[in-house]
């Protein structure tokens, strides 16, 4: 995400940017909006895939470094 934000800013500005000119790394703690969004989506949406990556990971079905 914050490679994304970052190929933003750096096309608006017409100039590369250091990463902490355009994203702040850590927990919003003080968003309590997008932290219920996020606690939302989770449960909604990715939270059934990343269970499903997980199980094929301890099968030894899925790698994340498969090359």
């Amino acid at each position: 995400m914050a490679e994304c934000q970052g190929y933003f800013q750096e096309e608006q500005n017409g100039k590369e940017l250091e990463v902490n000119e355009y994203h702040i790394f850590g927990p919003s703690v003080f968003n309590i909006r997008i932290e219920s969004w996020w606690g939302w989506m989770t449960t909604a949406q990715t939270g059934q895939w990343r269970e499903l990556f997980q199980q094929y990971t301890d099968a030894g079905e899925f790698r994340r470094k498969n090359r």
